[in-house]
């Protein structure tokens, strides 16, 4: 993906909500008794399912199936997928039994079905559904369905692509979108034609064109402007300001995620809120404005409540308090390094003055090179400060965009089963729990690495040395691990030999060999192999873990163990990480003396491995 994927990556979910009404077609059968009821939600359900009820004891089962429908999207707009699909699925079933419907409206409650799929990210169900909708409207020359749906399957190719770093579905994304362009001003469509616009801006910026997709998306925000009671312009606004943080145009990115917020603070889509928030943050903290990013990355907190658990807030907002606190002491540290620096400058220059007709040239000489010297110490000072700020914005960019999905998957499943826990069966609630269950391990897990990460840069880790048998502690790694790795059929082996007794700390040899184990089963393939084992040599111990996966290059390994270095890349199922594990490891070693050291070869695997001295020789590192 271009460098600006990442940036990309983190307002997906807001970039492409769905459009749910066709104008003109008659997908849109809600009558207006009940479209006045839709400024309150509670009201609009009841006026609903009365209206259901009625149709239902007078058997007007195409009806029926219009109100399921309507009610249906409705609840998909509020996020409620329980009751989304409960209601789709019904209206569904009517037209199947019934058979009184027209294929309009067979391919409408398609096209609805796909559409919330594609909410949850279930692209290949939503991508089916789509699909038998678009062969309907083709069928019958629907141009205004066929409109909608293609613009359907370009937001879903598009978030694939995206998730995927495939540019070939992203090309395929493009050439849906204007197929579907074309057929909706054909048609006369404003809204799905502004829909278009705003994917096509997207799509540019992924690519990096990031004026073009300006172009797309300010047409879209225009004709917008020119339909009454249009709720989705703080969308648009909201990807401008996107497109301007990736040109690094800070100002105008603060300029229009500003306008996005007071759109969407009028219209109450908390959404749009979110990641407008979202968008300032990151602009302030681009322009190196961290009192003004902080106090709005409070503002984006608050608005996400729903998402973020207040522990886990706690959490987040601890690590950055620590974080900030060590900043700031470093660059206090470094102005009065300059301080001293100017007033020993001074001095020296006085003195020269002083004994200048004694030293003469010779004198003024050692002065500037001392003075050189002095200026080469101040540029040091201001670029390892700036790799810190770097490694700063990298670290929350890293934290919040890897806490998304397992914290989505909490809420998301957590919602589900709150709100319909008694029409699920035992199987389907062990499922979700299940689900909650690995999400909640994955966001202990990422938590773990920042914390354990957050107190080695503070260092206030401190080395505890004892015999310890690591045999033993080997074993009880593998079988916490085991678990992780199954799921991937990939075998755990433990070759360390018995009785082997090493002198050392043994927290940090258990979390350096977790880490090494994680990271293997994140890079090996199913059915893969990862070994632990020892090697003695005299008195050294080889600590090593080695893997069959896809290997590290020469160029990864250098970037690994460069200062100031976070990185994160997927593994073979498209795991996520926060890119600290290896950095712990290497970090951890050097506490106890030694180093981490990397052998690998892309495609054949990686061995990873580190040296121990053996019996009860004792080190003074502190």
């Amino acid at each position: 993906m271009p460098r600006y994927g990442n940036i990309i990556r983190l307002s997906i979910i807001f970039l492409l909500l769905p459009v749910f009404v066709i104008r003109g077609d008659s997908g849109n059968p809600v009558n207006g008794s009940v479209k006045k009821f839709e400024s309150d939600f509670d009201k609009t359900v009841k006026a609903y399912r009365d209206s259901i009820d009625a149709a239902h004891r007078n058997k007007q089962y195409e009806k029926e199936a219009d109100l399921y429908l309507q009610l249906g999207k409705l609840h998909l707009k509020v996020s409620d997928y329980t009751e989304t699909f409960s209601c789709l699925f019904k209206s569904l079933e009517l037209r199947q039994q019934v058979r009184t419907d027209s294929d309009v409206m067979l391919g409408y409650t398609y096209a609805i079905i796909g559409e919330a799929y594609r909410a949850i990210t279930q692209f290949d169900n939503s991508l089916e559904y789509l699909n038998k909708s678009l062969e309907i409207y083709n069928r019958i020359n629907d141009l205004k369905g066929a409109a909608y749906v293609r613009n359907r399957l370009a937001s879903v190719y598009y978030e694939i692509a995206v998730n995927r770093n495939d540019t070939t579905l992203m090309k395929t994304a493009e050439t849906e979108t204007n197929y579907s362009l074309t057929l909706s001003d054909k048609t006369g469509q404003k809204e799905l034609t502004v829909s278009n616009y705003n994917i096509l801006g997207a799509i540019y910026n992924f690519f990096g064109f990031t004026a073009e997709g300006r172009r797309y998306l300010l047409k879209a925000l225009t004709v917008s402007d020119s339909l009454p009671g249009y709720l989705d312009s703080p969308n648009i606004l909201n990807n401008i300001a996107n497109s301007y943080l990736i040109d690094k145009n800070y100002d105008k990115a603060i300029e229009y995620a500003g306008r996005s917020f007071n759109a969407a603070d009028s219209t109450g889509i908390k959404i749009y809120k979110i990641i407008s928030l979202r968008i300032i943050t990151e602009s302030y903290s681009g322009k190196g404005d961290f009192r003004n990013a902080y106090e709005y990355l409070l503002k984006y907190n608050s608005e996400n409540g729903a998402v973020f658990n207040e522990k886990m807030e706690s959490d987040v907002q601890n690590v950055k308090k620590k974080y900030d606190n060590e900043l700031e002491n470093q660059i206090g540290a470094s102005e009065k390094n300059r301080n001293t620096i100017l007033i020993t400058a001074i001095t020296l220059f006085l003195l020269i003055i002083g004994l200048g007709l004694l030293l003469r040239m010779r004198g003024i000489q050692k002065i500037n090179r001392d003075l050189e010297a002095q200026r080469d110490t101040i540029i040091k000072q201001k670029e390892d400060l700036e790799k810190i700020n770097e490694t700063k914005n990298k670290f929350f960019s890293i934290l919040s965009h890897d806490l998304r999905n397992p914290l989505s998957g909490v809420n998301g499943f957590s919602n589900m089963l709150n709100s319909g826990y008694d029409s699920f069966t035992d199987e389907e609630k062990k499922e979700y729990i299940g689900y909650i269950k690995s999400s909640s391990e994955s966001m202990y897990r990422i938590i773990d690495k920042v914390l354990t990460w957050s107190r080695l840069q503070s260092h206030t880790i401190k080395v505890h040395r004892e015999p310890f048998d690591l045999n033993a502690g080997v074993n009880n790694i593998i079988n916490l691990q085991r678990p992780n790795a199954s799921k991937k059929g990939i075998l755990l082996e433990n070759k360390t030999e018995s009785d082997t007794v090493i002198n050392s700390d043994k927290s940090i040899i258990d979390t350096v060999i977790t880490n090494l184990i994680d990271n293997s089963v994140k890079f090996t393939p199913e059915g893969g192999r990862i070994t632990v084992g020892t090697e003695n040599r005299n008195e050294t111990t080889v600590i090593y873990v080695q893997d069959t996966g896809v290997g590290i290059s020469e160029d990864a390994i250098k970037e690994l163990f460069s200062k100031h270095s976070i990185s994160t890349t997927r593994g073979t199922n498209n795991e996520k990480g926060t890119g600290f594990g290896l950095t712990i490891c290497i970090e951890m070693l050097e506490l106890i003396g030694t180093k981490l050291q990397i052998e690998s070869k892309v495609g054949e695997g990686s061995r990873f491995f580190f040296k121990i001295d053996s019996g009860t020789k004792q080190y003074n590192l502190f």
